[in-house]
């Protein structure tokens, strides 16, 4: 997957890849769609990862990658 390996070839460490892998993992399984939707529909898919995730700072923490 192309996403998964430009981030794996722009962060300077292993765990930082590792943790962004596992955020990544966790909203496909909140969204139940491939991390390419998620990222090529926004608009649909951040009101379920606001609902799952109310706190503003753990939302910005799984959006992050």
């Amino acid at each position: 997957m192309k996403l998964l390996e430009n981030l794996k070839n722009n962060l300077d460490s292993e765990k930082s890849y590792n943790n962004y892998i596992v955020r990544i993992n966790k909203l496909v399984e909140t969204v139940n769609k491939p991390i390419e939707y998620i990222v090529d529909h926004p608009k649909e898919v951040y009101p379920i990862i606001k609902e799952k995730y109310p706190n503003i700072n753990t939302r910005k923490n799984m959006i992050t990658p």
